[in-house]
């Protein structure tokens, strides 16, 4: 099965265009983020690994390519690659994995979500788009972040 192995994962690459500076810079960061960093493994559903290293960036640092294996790869001109998921034949979680990355891009696009945000704040922004994320917001629920307009995360990475 895709999932037992640990030499390939799912790949998501998004248009480097549709991004500015300062929405890459919060995409990046959000992935990279201390703070994120448990629900991303959890979401991801493997650890920082030597495919997609995980680790806090500055707001420079998210917006420059610094190696291929990092969990946003920016060496591509004309993409931003997310590398952080593990491999699944499950369609569920495939289409969960897409609607994390085209929510958190249109966050960061939309400025609902800037440089140093974490989970609390994403789920405000998706509070009223559940009928467009049902997948990624039902496994929030699962894991403990409730999408409300007014959330606050008692245990925000856990």
């Amino acid at each position: 099965k895709a999932w037992d192995v640990g030499t390939c994962g799912q790949h998501v690459h998004l248009s480097r265009s549709a991004f500015t500076k300062d929405a890459l810079a919060a995409f990046v960061a959000f992935v990279n983020h201390g703070g994120n960093e448990k629900l991303v493994i959890r979401l991801a559903g493997r650890n920082n690994s030597q495919w997609a290293n995980i680790a806090p960036k500055t707001i420079e640092e998210a917006t420059e390519p610094c190696g291929r294996y990092q969990a946003v790869n920016l060496q591509n001109t004309a993409t931003i690659e997310v590398r952080i998921f593990r491999s699944s034949l499950k369609l569920s979680r495939i289409l969960r994995n897409l609607e994390f990355c085209d929510a958190l891009a249109r966050a960061c696009i939309s400025g609902a979500i800037v440089y140093g945000d974490t989970w609390g704040k994403f789920a405000v922004y998706l509070s009223d788009k559940t009928a467009r994320y049902p997948l990624l917001t039902a496994w929030l629920a699962e894991n403990g972040v409730t999408v409300t307009p007014e959330t606050t995360l008692e245990n925000e990475a856990a």
